[in-house]
């Protein structure tokens, strides 16, 4: 019953994504196609690039946390810069969002571990499309490939 109310929630967030691309895309380019048409090819540019780019050189070079926050962290400069650009009545709303999202992702950035930090004692191997770890001694060995 979890799994479905999971898969639920995920479809309803995928739905809102492709509802919302759509429309903040129509809004920002008022009309005029020709922006319209450069704002979807960047989208789907991105949307070709994107993966590439974090499978094949984020993840090997930085690790998952380093690759996460690498991600995260053009995203926390626009926050930034839309709070301290912000004016008007509430102005000092967007700021504390600003700063309490802050908190939230220095939380999880400094209070999380990889899936592999739970073994004392591990042999780790990562590369493109798989994490394997071997952990454990004598009966009790176990091979984890992605976790599984």
């Amino acid at each position: 019953m979890a799994a479905q109310g999971s898969q639920l929630t995920r479809s309803r967030i995928r739905d809102a994504w492709f509802y919302l691309t759509p429309m903040l895309v129509d809004r920002r380019s008022g009309g005029d196609p020709d922006r319209a048409g450069s704002a979807y090819a960047v989208n789907v540019l991105g949307s070709l690039l994107g993966p590439l780019v974090a499978g094949f050189v984020l993840l090997p070079w930085l690790g998952e946390r380093g690759a996460l926050v690498a991600l995260a962290l053009p995203l926390f400069l626009a926050g930034m810069l839309a709070a301290l650009r912000a004016s008007g009545p509430r102005s000092h709303v967007s700021r504390l969002a600003f700063v309490g999202s802050l908190a939230a992702a220095l939380a999880f950035v400094f209070g999380s571990h990889a899936f592999y930090d739970q073994f004392e004692h591990k042999l780790v191997r990562t590369d493109a499309t798989a994490t394997v770890v071997a952990t454990g001694e004598g009966k009790e060995r176990v091979l984890l490939v992605n976790g599984v």
